[in-house]
């Protein structure tokens, strides 16, 4: 649906139309798990997550309702964390989820109760202008899971975004 939201119908019906034909004329070769979780980096965010609620997180809000979005999510579940949204606005419509998580647009999401925010796209390129307008946009910071200078914290030091915006109030004073 993300390619039909952004005005790609024909592409959409013809991919579906491929995926349908082909399932049924194609033999598959699928790939190994080692394979899938080096491209899906499933390690990578199951770790991160476990190291994220170990940290003391509880609820997390995820940026970007991409296609790893999924992985993230159950990464997250099974790491203890509760997912409270995902914030993206060019897909935020009133009644969409992915995995049951609403999807809501990023003035929504400020309003919500979350005690960490994490960038669920695995673009280096995307994750970091992401995470960059995120921090613009609310003074607050999100982690990439994929970016080397963003490491979970040791203890329970957490960026709450609205202590971090009131820290941030009082220094500009």
């Amino acid at each position: 649906w993300i390619s039909n939201q952004n005005g790609h119908r024909q592409a959409f019906l013809r991919g579906m139309f491929e995926g349908i034909v082909g399932g049924w004329t194609n033999r598959r070769h699928p790939i190994s798990r080692a394979t899938f979780d080096r491209f899906a980096r499933l390690s990578s965010i199951g770790e991160f997550m476990r190291k994220l609620r170990a940290s003391g997180a509880k609820r997390v809000l995820l940026l970007d309702a991409g296609k790893a979005v999924a992985s993230f999510v159950r990464a997250a579940y099974d790491a203890g964390l509760e997912v409270c949204a995902i914030a993206d606005d060019r897909l935020a419509a009133k009644g969409r989820h992915v995995c049951g998580v609403p999807i809501v647009t990023d003035q929504a999401a400020r309003e919500l109760d979350f005690d960490s925010v994490v960038v669920s796209n695995l673009s280096p390129a995307h994750a970091k202008t992401r995470r960059e307008s995120w921090r613009l946009a609310t003074g607050t910071s999100a982690w990439d899971v994929l970016s080397p200078e963003m490491q979970v914290p040791a203890s329970n030091f957490l960026i709450d975004s609205r202590i971090n915006a009131s820290i941030n109030a009082c220094q500009a004073e």
